[in-house]
């Protein structure tokens, strides 16, 4: 048995079956213990890593500030409304800019991607020292570069939403800022993917197909395994939004002897933009970008999605797209004209959207009623969960 301490073999090994170690430091951060045994076939198992924080009282706060990463402004022609889009990442490689600083001792910083909703880290891309690597617990030891903090390749990230998150840690002290980024680059090095059809129905005018179609930059478990995905299901829509499961105000309908609780998915915030991928491959985000026009001398504010560059499809809502207000001069308390009034303009749901191909082809991605965890509907299905910031479940039908 061995007792490495942050990737380091500490002490001696021990043949004890009950086995202890003495160890100790003067010099406070962060550190990671995994016990290793090894048997007299060279077969090794690692114990789970327990990380031990030593931070002496006293001292200042590490510095973590993201500087070059701003949210645009979408602004209506009157100032009372205003949507704010995530900013949109487009080269493989990008350069981050901040600063991740220690006034007390060397510093050491971390970048990683999460998606909206969930706790655990999809993806690691602080940028590697040349000639170097990352520390044992996946930081880079040291501070920014005269506000530089260097490369991010992306370029193997699906693109999609995210939240991006720079850690920095000074002695036993950490710090973090958070924003949300949408990643839409072509620059995807090592992917490969090809489809095969497996269906065509001959109709006047187009005929329908069923493609089943493969990528290795995306890790979905599909009928086929994983990476897998059918273009006529598995568009893996995920709309850039915070929900939250909450108890309904009136149980109409219920039936009164069920006790258990009348709980819905109510949608809380976040933005609208879609992510979802074509049927030819490729991922991509369709930005919410209220439109205002005048109309018959009417000025109306209208709910549009904008394609990305070199995206042929295009992206509307089902339903009434006009955006009203009530509350004096200006769009103060917007509304969705297919909903009512009361319903405040965040927390309105959308019933659903239209993918219109270049060929003539229409997606509609059907929205199913907000419930507790994944949900069944009628027809095809692509069931995603409802509480962990992607879309509910989403029904795709050909018209």
């Amino acid at each position: 048995m061995t007792l490495y301490v942050n990737g380091l073999a500490y002490g001696s090994p021990t043949t004890s079956t009950n086995f202890s170690f003495s160890w100790s430091t003067n010099n406070a951060g962060f550190y990671t213990f995994v016990a290793v045994a090894r048997d007299n076939d060279g077969f090794t198992n690692g114990s789970p890593p327990v990380t031990v924080i030593l931070d002496p009282p006293g001292g200042n706060l590490p510095v973590a500030v993201i500087s070059n990463l701003v949210s645009p402004l979408v602004t209506t022609n009157y100032s009372t409304f205003t949507i704010t889009n995530p900013p949109i990442l487009r080269d493989g490689l990008y350069d981050l800019l901040g600063q991740a600083r220690d006034s007390d001792s060397t510093p050491s910083y971390q970048v990683v991607l999460r998606r909206p909703g969930e706790t655990l880290d999809f993806a690691n891309v602080t940028p590697v020292p040349i000639g170097g690597a990352l520390n044992y617990q996946g930081f880079r030891d040291g501070g920014d570069n005269n506000s530089d903090l260097g490369i991010l390749n992306l370029s193997t990230i699906p693109n999609g939403v995210y939240d991006l998150f720079l850690r920095v840690r000074g002695g036993g002290d950490q710090v973090s800022t958070q924003l949300r980024v949408t990643i839409d680059n072509a620059l995807k090095i090592g992917q490969f993917s090809f489809s095969e059809q497996d269906l065509v129905i001959p109709v006047n005018g187009i005929p329908l197909t069923v493609v089943r179609t493969y990528n290795s930059l995306n890790p979905v478990q599909g009928d086929f395994g994983y990476n897998w995905t059918y273009a006529i299901n598995d568009m893996d829509a995920v709309i850039d939004e915070d929900r939250q499961i909450t108890s309904a105000f009136t149980s109409t309908g219920d039936d009164p002897y069920d006790g258990t609780p009348n709980l819905f998915s109510v949608r809380t915030g976040g933005g609208r933009d879609v992510t979802l991928t074509l049927p030819e491959g490729r991922r991509t985000t369709f930005l919410f970008t209220p439109a205002f026009r005048v109309v018959g001398g009417v000025a109306t504010a209208y709910a549009e999605w904008q394609s990305a560059p070199g995206v042929t499809a295009s992206l509307t809502m089902m339903g009434n797209n006009v955006i009203n207000s009530f509350g004096g001069l200006g769009l103060q308390f917007p509304y969705f004209a297919s909903g009512e009034s009361r319903t405040p303009f965040e927390a309105f749901d959308i019933e659903g959207y239209n993918l219109a191909m270049k060929d003539g082809t229409i997606y509609e991605l059907h929205r199913d009623p907000a419930l507790p965890g994944p949900q069944t509907c009628h027809g095809i299905t692509a069931t995603v969960s409802a509480t962990t910031g992607r879309s509910r479940p989403i029904r795709v039908s050909l018209s």
